[in-house]
């Protein structure tokens, strides 16, 4: 299949950006950025062409409503950085997005599906509702991060999980309590676990396993950067901080700052120490490729929230964009 891309651009007096889809077989690759930067690309696979074209058919669609208008890049210059938008230094953050590859099921592997590893020793987790089996959507080494993190977030695997059984009432869905507790769909096994786990798989199909981190600055939402910070950004542009990366917003991420899209309602505490606890990964587009599983879906994505002492305490957050 011929390569396709799509550049558009959106410039007026407070913005100054650019958005470009490109279709290739399986892959859309999208870049963005302020106009006459590189800016920033992610690539996702799909299953099918049909539905690669699809989804750069949604994504255009929707910067052309925000006002995008088809663009020969270069013909507009690249405008200086407002000396404005260096007061959001102390806001920004280092997250990193996770690098994917189709590889074979392994226990230890940070990924998306595959097998449900666990200890061969304790009972497997089943869903409340109907006593399905639980699969695995998302599962993160806390040993394989990068280093940054190192000694921060403990040891074994954080595991969410999900109930497949279609005539199940909460199939395909992450439960988030109404304290933002971590529910039974999300545990971290310990180490000692680890060590029996079934490593066995019955089927040895590809997985989505991570394999690498790419860094990139993250920013909070408005609605965090304003009723926590007491910053609001102006009339210069500087909505670009906040309001310009919302493709990175909707991406998975480890690290940066979490979603609160539509209110700010404060980080979870940790019901052992009553510290407040930390951001550690943000679940919304789930594996490339990959199918929305219920709540998880590019809209409503899922903060999750760690104790950095009693790292077996979790938190969940759900948004809606």
């Amino acid at each position: 299949m011929t390569q396709e891309t799509t550049y558009l651009e959106f410039s007026d007096e407070k913005s100054h950006k650019f958005y470009e889809v490109t279709l290739n077989g399986l892959e859309v690759t999208i870049r963005y950025g302020r106009i006459g930067d590189a800016g920033s690309a992610s690539t996702k696979t799909y299953d099918t062409e049909a539905k690669a074209q699809a989804e750069a058919k949604k994504v255009i669609h929707s910067k052309l409503k925000k006002g995008y208008e088809p663009a020969v890049a270069g013909d507009r210059t690249k405008r200086p950085v407002l000396r404005g938008i260096a007061r959001f230094n102390h806001l920004r953050r280092t997250a990193w997005s996770p690098i994917v590859e189709s590889r074979t099921d392994a226990p230890l592997a940070s990924k998306y599906g595959g097998k449900l590893w666990f200890n061969l020793q304790d009972p497997r987790a089943t869903c409340m509702d109907c006593g399905h089996p639980k699969e695995c959507y998302f599962q993160l080494n806390l040993q394989d991060l990068p280093a940054e993190f190192q000694g921060k977030c403990g040891q074994g695997l954080l595991q969410v999980m999900i109930c497949s059984h279609d005539a199940c009432g909460c199939a395909y869905y992450i439960a988030v309590a109404d304290d933002e507790m971590a529910t039974e769909d999300i545990r971290v096994l310990p180490p000692e676990d680890t060590e029996t786990l079934d490593d066995k798989p019955e089927d040895s199909a590809p997985v989505h396993q991570i394999v690498g981190w790419q860094a990139f600055d993250d920013y909070p939402t408005y609605e965090e950067a304003q009723d926590v910070y007491n910053t609001e950004y102006g009339d210069e542009g500087e909505e670009e901080i906040f309001d310009g990366n919302d493709n990175v917003r909707k991406m998975d991420k480890l690290g940066g700052w979490p979603c609160f899209w539509q209110q700010f309602t404060g980080y979870p505490t940790c019901p052992v120490c009553q510290e407040t606890m930390q951001f550690l990964f943000l679940l919304s587009r789930g594996a490339p490729g990959g199918e929305d599983y219920g709540s998880l879906t590019e809209d409503c994505p899922i903060s999750i929230f760690q104790c950095s002492t009693h790292t077996n305490q979790l938190g969940l957050h759900m948004d809606a964009f």
